[in-house]
């Protein structure tokens, strides 16, 4: 609720946003594993490499928010494990099921990026760190999805081609082996 001025007097629309994020986050690291493994399964192994370096980040910005917020609020997120059981089914175990995880991928993050930028306006007001470690969350988010997209628009391009996937699979498992720094922007080039 906010009062006449706009600022929030009950903190229960901000802790919801909080724990839909971290709910984003724990699901987006089991998604990405899952993604990761069947990528390996279907021989596309420099696609589960990226899948696994999201996993990653989304676990490690998922233990860097419940930091922030608890010492900053005394507040524990509380994580949906409901959608978090659903990323643990997730399943891709052919080409149609690769082609696809694209949309999901891209929803998945539109949707975490939705619930930050409404999560970094109600921060302003309360505080600047918490404020800033979305503003970062939010920035990375929003660069996977414009990579993950420029790679399914690569994809796309060359027709969904096998020969074409694994070569594109090749040139990714290669970035994450000799340029990718564990930690950094991922920034990788299919063109």
């Amino acid at each position: 609720m906010r009062d006449k001025k706009g600022h929030m007097n009950d903190m229960s629309e901000f802790y919801a946003l909080i724990d839909k994020i971290a709910t984003y986050l724990y699901a987006g690291a089991h998604w990405h594993l899952r993604a990761a493994n069947y990528s390996r399964r279907n021989l596309i192994r420099g696609f589960g490499r990226w899948h696994d370096c999201e996993a990653k980040g989304d676990f490690c910005a998922l233990v860097k928010l419940e930091k922030v917020i608890n010492d900053k609020l005394g507040y524990m997120p509380a994580v949906d494990m409901h959608l978090v059981s659903s990323a643990e089914a997730y399943i891709m175990n052919d080409a149609n099921a690769f082609r696809v995880h694209f949309d999901l991928w891209e929803k998945n993050e539109t949707e975490l990026v939705d619930c930050l930028n409404r999560a970094i306006h109600e921060a302003r007001t309360i505080d600047i760190q918490i404020y800033k470690e979305l503003m970062c969350l939010a920035e990375e988010v929003q660069n996977e999805i414009m990579r993950a997209g420029m790679a399914k628009d690569s994809l796309a391009f060359g027709g969904w081609n096998p020969h074409d996937i694994s070569i594109k699979s090749m040139l990714i498992h290669k970035y994450f082996e000799e340029e990718h720094a564990e930690g950094n922007e991922i920034n990788i080039n299919l063109g």
